[in-house]
């Protein structure tokens, strides 16, 4: 019996993180390494706004330029997404796609969905507008401090939710050695 090359390649599961702006470069890109180090192969894409790419290349992290800004307009926001989302979809079609996605965008969720991978969600703010993530299936991880009952009655089902302890900040200085950084000395104040 012959295994070809690409059945091997996917023995390991592949991941795919998607970041959607530079905040989610300091929470999201940890994971890569974490997911990385258990073997798994990872898909990292990224979505040119703000200087998130520039956070992403100081990390000299390797990813997949994707979508860019597209404005402050309600209708530009969701026509972005929605193109951003179709431009996601195409990229990953050219690919052995993707087991599963970590994000915290609309956009790749709606990309999820299509082409059948399951999405889990970080979410820190409990009065976020979650209809897309209600509708795509996501699972949404959330710091365990917020109320889940403003999620709940924006529609999100209870299985859909899963607290996790800590804050995504704690995600962020994670690898830090705190006790190694040098406090900074605020000058006195008179």
């Amino acid at each position: 019996m012959t295994v070809d090359r690409r059945t091997l390649e996917r023995q390991s599961p592949t991941v795919w993180i998607d970041i959607d702006n530079p905040p989610q470069v300091q929470y999201l890109l940890p994971f890569e390494q974490a997911f990385r180090s258990r073997g798994a192969h990872v898909i990292l894409t990224a979505r040119d706004y703000g200087n998130a790419v520039e956070l992403l290349e100081q990390q000299r992290a390797s990813f997949h330029l994707i979508g860019r800004e597209v404005g402050r307009s309600k209708l530009g926001k969701a026509s972005g997404a929605l193109r951003r989302a179709r431009a996601l979809t195409s990229f990953l079609g050219r690919l052995p796609g993707p087991d599963v996605l970590l994000c915290s965008s609309r956009s790749s969720t709606l990309a999820a969905r299509r082409i059948g991978v399951p999405s889990f969600v970080i979410l820190d703010y409990e009065y976020a507008n979650s209809t897309i993530f209600r509708l795509t299936r996501s699972t949404i991880l959330y710091p365990d401090v917020i109320d889940p009952a403003p999620l709940l009655a924006s529609g999100v089902r209870s299985e859909q939710l899963i607290p996790f302890r800590g804050l995504k900040e704690d995600i962020s200085f994670a690898a830090i050695d705190l006790a190694g950084v040098d406090p900074h000395r605020f000058p006195e104040i008179r």
